[in-house]
């Protein structure tokens, strides 16, 4: 968890993990990263068969280069964060003014969907789904309702190549909106 450029360099950790993999004793080795150096640093090891990132339909900062990096050299990708901690669900509608920006982004995916706020939240697993090269999308469901929720993005139509294209300008790149490490409220 938290795989610094500096623990994935120095290779101890990894060379352990790779000794337990080839006893038999895991299967696979993933780590969960927060940079695109931690990311692609990761995947050059060659050591780890798959990453854990944050990634949504407003925060696609990975698309352009960590993906790829992780195709081009088999590592798959397992995606955090599709509700940006909520912001893609009704809850956007009640962000405090200091967050108006992520709420407006908010609301232009949702309008680009044509969904209403209550459809918000499956449409943007939906989106990770669909984004090439994401291979699962962690789901974080409180209540069964919200578990159900989740779970009807599977009877839903994937999303095609021309809407996926068109989302791209719904992405941001401001740090501040995307990392909620950095929200005025926690």
């Amino acid at each position: 968890h938290n795989a610094t450029v500096e623990v994935l360099r120095a290779g101890e950790i990894l060379e352990i993990l790779s000794d337990t993999r080839r006893a038999g004793k895991v299967r696979a080795i993933g780590v969960s990263i927060y940079t695109d150096e931690e990311a692609l640093t990761a995947i050059e090891t060659n050591a780890v068969d798959m990453i854990q990132i944050a990634y949504n339909i407003l925060d696609q900062r990975k698309a352009k280069t960590v993906l790829p990096a992780a195709r081009r050299h088999d590592v798959g990708v397992l995606t955090r964060s599709a509700l940006l901690k909520g912001v893609l669900s009704s809850k956007a509608e009640h962000l405090p003014a200091e967050m108006s920006g992520l709420k407006t982004a908010a609301d232009r995916a949702r309008q680009s969907l044509k969904i209403s706020w209550a459809d918000l939240p499956a449409a943007a697993v939906r989106f990770c789904l669909d984004s090439p090269g994401i291979d699962s999308v962690l789901i974080g469901p409180r209540t069964e309702a919200e578990l159900k929720q989740s779970l009807s993005v599977l009877k839903m139509p994937a999303f095609d190549a021309g809407y996926m294209h068109e989302a791209e300008h719904l992405g941001l790149t401001e740090e501040k909106l995307v990392n909620p490490a950095l929200w005025p409220i926690q």
